[in-house]
C-alpha cells in the first residue's frame, strides 16, 4: 500500500518534469511488488522460530516450577529433620553450651554459673531408680545358680546356704531362665572368692561376676569403705581424684567424679558415675549401684581417657546382722577401658584386678575395724538404732558421705 503510494507520487512528479512516459509506466511496474518464494519462506521460518521460542520457553518455565518444588520440599524435609534432630539433642547440647559457658565464666572467678551448669543435669533421666535396686538381689540368686551348676554344691564351706540365709523369711527363688549359663567361664576358684565372666553380646567386652565370703570383718564396715570418699582416698593408692559433684535430696542419688592411674604405659581413666545405695532390713541386705553417667559439670577432655561405659553393682547378705562377723556378697562388674590392647590382655587385666579391689576392700575394713583413729572421716551412723523402731525399714545411709 505504502509502495503504491509513493510510486503514484513519483510518476506525477516525473510527468511534471517532462519524463518520457515510457519511464513513468516503468516506474509503475517497480511499485507493483509481488511477494517471492524467498519471502515467503523467511515469512514461515519466522513462524517456525516463534513456535519453538515459545515452547522453550514453557519447557524452561515448567522445569523451573519443577525445580522450585523439589527445592521446596527439600527444604521442608530438612527442616523436619532439624526439629527431629533439635528433640533429640537439645537436652545434650543445652548442658554443652552450659558447661562451655562455665568453663569460661570461671577463668574469671564466677563460681556461682558451675551450679546452674549442675542444675541441667538430667535427675528425671539418670537417677537409680528403686526398681534397679531391686533387681540387683537377683544376682544373689543368680551366683547360687552358678555355683550349683560350676561345683554341684550349693553351700559356702561355712554350712550357710548361699543366698537363702533368709533368718525365717524364705526370699529365694530361681534365677532367670533367660540367661544361658553355657555361656560363662570361671576364672577363679577358691574357698572365699569364686569369679565367673561371660561376653557381651554384639562387643569385645565381658560382664565379670564375683561370689566372696569374710568372717572376719562385719558387712556394716565392708559396706562403709566403699561409701565414704575420703576414705577410699586413704585406702585406694589408685585413686588420682574421687570427688562427689552433685547430689539429688530426692532420690538419694550422688554424681562422683573418679580419676584413677591405669598400668603403665597406659594413661589414667576418668569416670563419671551416679550412684546410690540401700539397705533393706526386711531382707536383710545392703544394696550398692554405680553406673556411668554425661554431667555438665565434668565435661570430656583430652587429659584422661573419659570411660562412658560402666556399671558396677554390690550385693551384701550378713549372716546374722550388719554388726557381726561374717557375710557374703556379689559383685557383678562391666566397663569398657576403651584401650587398643587384644581383648585376651583386657580380660587378664580385669581379672586380676577385680580381686585385688576386694582384698583392698577387706583390707580396708579391717584398719576401720581395728584402728579407731580411722573412724573421724566417717559420720556416725547406727545400724540397730536405724533399724530398731521398724524391722522392715529402708535406709538410704545418706549420712555416710
Amino acid at each position: 500500500m505504502v509502495l503504491q503510494v509513493v510510486g503514484r507520487v513519483s510518476r506525477n512528479v516525473l510527468i511534471s518534469h517532462g519524463f518520457p512516459t515510457k519511464c513513468v509506466t516503468n516506474t509503475r511496474n517497480i511499485t507493483q511488488f509481488r511477494p517471492t518464494a524467498f519471502h515467503e519462506r523467511c515469512v514461515t521460518l519466522r513462524s517456525m522460530l516463534k513456535t519453538r521460542v515459545s515452547s522453550s520457553v514453557n519447557t524452561i518455565i515448567r522445569l523451573f516450577g519443577l525445580q522450585v518444588h523439589s527445592v521446596t520440599a527439600q527444604r521442608i524435609r530438612r527442616v523436619g529433620q532439624l526439629v527431629h534432630m533439635y528433640n533429640t539433642y537439645a537436652e545434650k547440647s543445652v548442658q554443652s553450651i552450659a558447661a562451655s559457658l562455665a568453663r569460661r565464666y570461671l577463668k574469671g572467678g564466677g563460681r556461682h554459673l558451675l551450679l546452674f551448669a549442675g542444675a541441667l543435669f538430667a535427675w528425671d533421666r539418670e537417677r537409680v531408680s528403686e526398681q534397679e535396686l531391686e533387681s540387683c538381689m537377683d544376682d544373689l540368686y543368680h551366683v547360687q545358680h552358678l555355683l550349683n551348676n560350676f561345683n554341684n554344691n550349693d553351700s559356702d564351706g561355712n554350712g550357710n546356704a548361699v543366698a537363702c540365709q533368709n533368718n525365717g523369711n524364705n526370699s529365694c527363688h530361681e534365677p532367670n531362665d533367660n540367661d544361658d549359663e553355657s555361656t560363662w567361664e570361671q576364672l577363679i576358684e577358691k574357698d572365699h572368692l569364686k569369679m565367673w565372666r561371660k561376653p557381651i553380646p554384639n562387643s569385645r567386652l565381658y560382664q565379670y561376676t564375683v561370689y566372696g565370703t569374710f568372717d572376719d570383718i562385719t558387712a556394716k564396715d565392708f559396706f562403709v569403705v566403699q561409701l565414704d570418699v575420703e576414705y577410699r582416698k586413704v585406702w585406694d593408692k589408685l585413686v588420682i581424684k574421687l570427688d562427689v559433684i552433685d547430689k539429688d535430696e530426692d532420690s538419694d542419688c550422688e554424681v562422683l567424679h573418679w580419676i584413677m592411674h591405669y598400668p603403665f604405659p597406659m594413661y589414667s581413666r576418668e569416670y563419671v558415675f551416679i550412684r546410690k545405695q540401700r539397705i533393706d532390713y526386711k531382707n536383710n541386705v545392703m544394696t550398692l549401684l554405680s553406673r556411668s553417667v554425661n554431667h555438665p559439670k565434668v565435661p570430656e577432655t583430652n587429659t584422661h581417657v573419659r570411660v562412658n561405659t560402666y556399671r558396677s553393682q554390690m550385693v551384701i547378705k550378713p549372716y546374722k546382722t550388719f554388726d557381726q562377723n561374717g557375710f557374703e556378697y556379689v559383685l557383678t562388674y562391666f566397663d569398657d577401658p576403651q584401650t587398643h590392647f587384644p581383648s585376651r590382655c583386657v580380660s587378664y587385666l580385669t581379672s586380676a584386678g577385680i580381686p585385688d579391689y576386694v582384698s583392698k576392700l577387706h583390707s580396708a575394713a579391717m584398719d576401720l575395724k581395728n584402728n579407731p583413729n580411722i573412724n573421724y572421716k566417717i559420720k556416725s551412723f547406727s545400724f540397730s538404732d536405724a533399724g530398731s523402731t521398724n524391722t522392715d525399714s529402708i535406709s538410704s545411709m545418706s549420712n555416710l558421705v
